[in-house]
């Protein structure tokens, strides 16, 4: 009972209707931003029959002390027995089915035993594998009084020393949750492993998990994302944190004022931009005839785009009178030329 049984967290969200914009945070903000929000806490650290525990009770506490800075309403224990958990279980969900958010929290020891996970009351006697279930209470006993409230979004967070003492390979760690619909889950490392009670005043992932909590307009994934950053750098990369997730939507623990501003908006402002170069297009009697524009060195062709201003034009053909004249070109011009013919010598007679 040495190890230290790692936090989880699970995040349901009930069946109640959908943002029609996930992505419009200030939208759903405004939506929940008054809803009811109930915590139950509870921290185990003296035990009769388990080794003490240093962090357990520091960390429910602050726990408390968190939430209720949050506007949770916050039911506490400390040092409870199963029948005091369970009777404070009963009046959380009470509470949560008037709707709103529910959180649990737990500090304390836990074992997981055949795939099944408990939290250790104080008092408890466990001499063998088949004690666990009368002496401990459940998970899934909170998770169904939890999710039968039928509130809109629930959280569970569980700290705890965790192993099974009745194994034959020796291995520590939490078993995956697989039947809570709904849920978002966040292991304070990953399934199997064992999480570190900390050299501190709190747990390592207690500790970074309630300076996430505090930040604001993070929105839950954001949370456990710079949680998991946190602990693996502070312990070395040994204990990395897991998460599972099948929620809709989102939650934020804190918001201020700058997330109900309105969102920006793109804005934009168009005009004609006035031409720089004008179309010139020359039609010529006879079509073949040769056109130039000799005050410029690019060479004619039907609709050749020219800047604004004078150009000598220049029509040729080989047996025609070249005409030769200027254009004011200030806007597209099309324009025709005919050339007329040579006139014949007249053939002299003697």
């Amino acid at each position: 009972m040495r190890n230290i049984f790692t936090a989880v967290l699970l995040l349901c969200f009930g069946m109640g209707s959908a943002l029609q914009a996930n992505n419009d945070r200030s939208l759903y903000v405004k939506k929940y931003k008054n809803e009811q929000k109930v915590a139950l806490v509870i921290g185990n650290c003296k035990y009769s029959k388990f080794t003490k525990l240093k962090n357990s009770c520091n960390d429910a506490k602050d726990m408390r002390n968190t939430l209720d800075s949050l506007g949770f309403d916050v039911l506490y224990l400390q040092n409870s027995s199963k029948s005091e958990m369970k009777q404070k279980a009963r009046k959380f969900e009470r509470k949560l089915r008037q709707g709103g958010v529910g959180f649990f929290y737990y500090a304390g020891h836990g074992l997981e035993v055949e795939n099944k996970n408990y939290l250790i009351p104080v008092n408890a006697d466990i001499q063998e594998k088949n004690e666990v279930e009368d002496e401990a209470l459940s998970v899934d006993f909170i998770i169904r009084k939890m999710e039968d409230s039928n509130n809109r979004l629930n959280i569970v967070v569980l700290d705890a020393c965790r192993n099974d003492p009745f194994g034959r390979g020796g291995g520590g760690g939490l078993a995956a949750i697989n039947n809570a619909k709904g849920m978002y889950i966040a292991f304070a490392t990953g399934p199997g492993k064992v999480a570190s009670d900390g050299t501190g005043k709190n747990g390592l992932f207690t500790k970074y998990l309630i300076k996430e909590i505090k930040k604001p307009n993070l929105e839950l994934d954001r949370v456990f994302k710079n949680v998991r950053v946190e602990v693996s750098d502070a312990s070395d990369e040994k204990q990395l944190p897991w998460t599972s997730s099948s929620v809709k939507g989102d939650f934020y623990f804190r918001v201020t004022n700058e997330m109900l501003k309105p969102q920006p908006k793109s804005s934009f402002s168009f005009t004609n931009v006035a031409p720089t170069t004008f179309s010139l297009k020359i039609t010529t009697t006879p079509y073949d005839a040769k056109v130039r524009i000799t005050n410029i060195n690019a060479k004619y062709h039907d609709g050749i785009k020219l800047k604004k201003g004078s150009y000598t034009i220049k029509v040729t053909k080989q047996g025609y009178i070249t005409k030769k004249g200027t254009i004011n070109l200030i806007s597209n011009t099309n324009i025709s030329i005919s050339l007329d013919k040579e006139q014949q010598p007249i053939a002299q007679t003697s």
